[in-house]
């Protein structure tokens, strides 16, 4: 991986988490609207980074609504709340 990906990895990282710690629930597609990125797939691969531990190991729950719609939320960080 380039330094230039990692970077753009890290930073995206940064943007999700701190959407995130607004509160509330929110889908994949809603962060992708928020983040303005694409594909799909780069936000859910973000929210697994920042569950590890060099990324905080943030508890960010994940929950499927009635609609099949999957929502994640994050609790908190190395036991703190967020």
């Amino acid at each position: 991986m380039s330094v230039e990906q990692t970077m753009c990895k890290s930073s995206l990282n940064a943007k999700t988490l701190a959407v995130l710690k607004r509160g509330g629930r929110y889908s994949a597609m809603d962060l992708v609207r928020e983040l303005n990125v694409s594909p799909f797939t780069q936000i859910t691969a973000r929210i697994r980074d920042l569950r590890k531990a060099k990324h905080g190991c943030y508890n960010i729950l994940c929950l499927r609504d009635a609609d099949g719609v999957y929502r994640y939320e994050l609790i908190g960080a190395n036991n703190e709340a967020a």
